[in-house]
């Protein structure tokens, strides 16, 4: 069955019955929570809940912040830059972020072993 990760919202409920598992996903740097933190709280139980460490993006605003679930370190510490945080990665400075695949991996692993 497939996972889904949640970055946004929830799916209907009969998209749910399909899914063997899902996460909900946010960024936090210190007291600044990601856009969608709230949200992604609410909808999560248990081991659901994906933190991502944005610590380390420069952002000032959680709409940057939001970003970071894409991008490690977003083009504009105070918003949304979608043309560049969605499409305009390099190595070292603005690398694609994965840690949420990586912190889901090895309950992700028990699942593919039935």
């Amino acid at each position: 069955m497939p996972v889904f990760l949640y970055f946004t919202g929830g799916l209907s409920s009969t998209a749910k019955s399909k899914l063997n598992k899902e996460y909900f996903v946010y960024a936090r740097d210190g007291s600044l929570l990601s856009r969608n933190a709230g949200t992604m709280k609410s909808l999560a139980t248990g081991d659901e809940l994906v933190e991502l460490d944005g610590s380390n993006s420069q952002c000032r605003h959680y709409n940057c912040l939001h970003d970071v679930m894409i991008i490690r370190h977003p083009w504009d510490p105070m918003k949304f830059d979608l043309s560049r945080d969605y499409g305009l990665f390099s190595v070292g400075d603005r690398e694609v972020q994965y840690d949420y695949i990586t912190k889901t991996q090895s309950r992700l692993s028990g699942l593919s072993r039935g």
